[in-house]
């Protein structure tokens, strides 16, 4: 640049005029969970920013929307998208998605022993935290066909809750019996499940 005064002498010099650095963001790698975990969402920036925007691709909801970490925990395969503005009002978006494996993880004990020595006592159904909603009907039958206990509406890992070896106040003699369980997950599946059980001295 060359700069004249009024009695035309003239000065130059050198001016360098940098571009400013690009918005650049990164949600990281797509992540996959089983049905119940947690997933961190760790937004990287590499400039000040005036604002972050975050959408998911079901009804997942965020406790903070200008937050540069989240916890998800989807119930389905979820994308989840960004916006970030810089200061410059510049703009960048990315996404990742997050698959859920569909691992029930619940367990059904095969044998119990009602006899009062306060181990293995109750036949109850054993679940991941997170994974089911309720079970929503219970029975367990003997080898004619006949219901000798039943419970609905009732959650997981409830011990006090299962069947304690009775029917009708009175301790069933060992044998084999079988049971059926209608089981609502957390993603809004219910499924039945059904075995054998040995009632055990």
């Amino acid at each position: 640049m060359v700069v004249q005064d009024a009695n035309g002498c003239e000065w130059d010099t050198i001016i360098t005029i940098s571009a400013p650095t690009d918005l650049q963001i990164d949600l990281g790698e797509d992540q996959v969970l089983l049905l119940g975990d947690q997933a961190l969402l760790e937004l990287f920036v590499n400039k000040p920013y005036r604002s972050v925007l975050w959408s998911a691709s079901t009804k997942d909801t965020f406790s903070c929307q200008n937050c540069l970490q989240q916890v998800v925990s989807p119930t389905t395969a979820t994308v989840y998208s960004v916006q970030v503005i810089d200061e410059n009002g510049c703009t960048a978006q990315d996404q990742v998605a997050v698959y859920v494996e569909q691992n029930y993880a619940i367990f059904f004990p095969n044998a119990f022993s009602p006899n009062g020595d306060n181990i293995n006592d109750y036949f109850f159904i054993q679940s991941r935290r997170n994974v089911v909603a309720q079970i929503e009907q219970f029975q367990v039958f003997d080898r004619w066909g006949n219901i000798v206990f039943q419970k609905s509406e009732w959650q997981p890992n409830a011990e006090n809750e299962g069947w304690d070896g009775a029917s009708n106040g009175k301790i069933m003699n060992p044998a084999v019996f079988t049971w059926v369980a209608k089981i609502k997950l957390l993603d809004g599946q219910s499924i039945i499940f059904s075995g054998e059980l040995n009632l055990l001295d």
